[in-house]
């Protein structure tokens, strides 16, 4: 439009007077810009819809993708310990049975006692392994209910007073993420029935914006954590929250009890229970 004003306006000063041709040709021009504006307005906007429906679809895809590798690996999780237990675990214990009865007739024997005890532990090791490769209490409910039953058992079980607390909004966790936060809260446990001597615990499922952690309190001796060593079993969760994007931090003082926190960040976890 401006372009064929100005052209009238040049044609005005040239010639003194401007003819119906003229404003037709103008006209012409002011149309033509204006129909050309709108289709490159009107492309311009498809493209950008267009790159806005493909970036959806490349995240959509990638989300499906880590969904399916997440599936895979707690499939093979399952599969390794059906496999374990029909094959290592019935094994040993086959092995300990038989050794048993032997025992029996030969009570005073230095090398059937130590296979005996050799069979025995490698028994529970199996156990251990079939275990933490499948939470059984996964395989019924979620995470939160599982924290709840085990805090329950222990309750039940011992003179401890224990609870569990569910902070922040539920959001689904992928399979593999609420494995390994139970397995933490499991050890944790474990660790308060044999050493803590303590009176209360809680175990604290909290659901921030951007994490997700659980805590395991307990009001019991507590320990200095710049001298103690830390068991097997604690080092291998850090590692696993470490693969994971989390943390496990142990934190303590003598006669001030222990909190044990495991963290992963949001952006890690999707899928369902």
């Amino acid at each position: 439009m401006t372009a064929a004003v100005n052209w009238l306006w040049h044609r005005f000063h040239a010639t003194g007077s401007i003819t119906w041709a003229e404003i037709a040709i103008a006209a012409l021009i002011a149309i033509s810009t204006a129909t050309a504006v709108g289709y490159f307005g009107s492309v311009s906007r498809q493209s950008a819809e267009r790159k806005r429906l493909l970036d959806r679809l490349q995240v959509e895809q990638e989300a499906r993708a880590a969904a399916e590798r997440q599936a895979g690996v707690a499939a093979e999780r399952q599969r390794l310990a059906r496999d374990i237990h029909d094959s290592l675990t019935q094994g040993f214990a086959s092995v300990a049975m038989l050794l048993e009865a032997a025992q029996a007739t030969l009570p005073d024997n230095k090398h059937l006692t130590q296979a005996l005890r050799a069979a025995r532990e490698n028994l529970a090791e199996s156990r251990r392994v079939v275990r933490a490769l499948r939470p059984g209490r996964l395989d019924e409910c979620g995470l939160p209910e599982a924290l709840q039953w085990l805090s329950g058992r222990l309750s039940d079980e011992t003179v401890i007073h224990a609870q569990t607390v569910i902070t922040g909004k539920l959001r689904p966790l992928e399979a593999q993420v609420q494995a390994e936060l139970l397995r933490v809260a499991q050890e944790a446990v474990a660790n308060v029935r044999r050493h803590a001597r303590a009176e209360q615990v809680t175990l604290t499922l909290s659901y921030m914006e951007d994490l997700v952690v659980l805590d395991v309190h307990d009001d019991g001796d507590g320990f200095d954590p710049g001298r103690a060593v830390f068991g097997h079993g604690l080092s291998i969760m850090r590692e696993r929250m470490e693969q994971l994007g989390g943390a496990l931090l142990v934190e303590s003082a003598p006669g001030a009890g222990t909190t044990v926190a495991a963290s992963l960040p949001v952006v890690a976890l999707s899928g369902a229970r």
